[in-house]
């Protein structure tokens, strides 16, 4: 006699339930050996993304702090926070006499 395992599955949109068997796991040995792998697929060399050339800076504060952050970020109309420190990094370099390259 074989046993069989089962998932319970719920609707979110209902409230009805079922029982459904559990796919049968794949044999991984089995598969690397059977060649039927799909081929990773490399990003083209002409594409990058909007952040390519940025490294990113990270660093901490309050919870008070970052709170602050959003609502002058709403208030100013910035698209995001990366728009907004952005716009901070400029204004800090620019008291000290540097020029506004972020």
């Amino acid at each position: 006699m074989q046993l069989m395992k089962f998932v319970l599955y719920t609707s979110l949109f209902s409230k009805k339930s079922e029982l459904r068997p559990m796919a049968k796991k794949k044999d991984l040995a089995a598969a690397l050996h059977s060649g039927d792998t799909p081929k990773p697929v490399k990003a083209k060399a002409t594409e990058k993304t909007a952040f390519a050339d940025k490294t990113p800076i990270i660093f901490r504060v309050d919870e008070a702090a970052k709170r602050e952050l959003e609502y002058l970020r709403l208030d100013t109309g910035a698209k995001n926070m990366q728009a907004l420190m952005i716009e901070a990094v400029n204004d800090l370099l620019e008291k000290h006499g540097k020029k506004r390259i972020a």
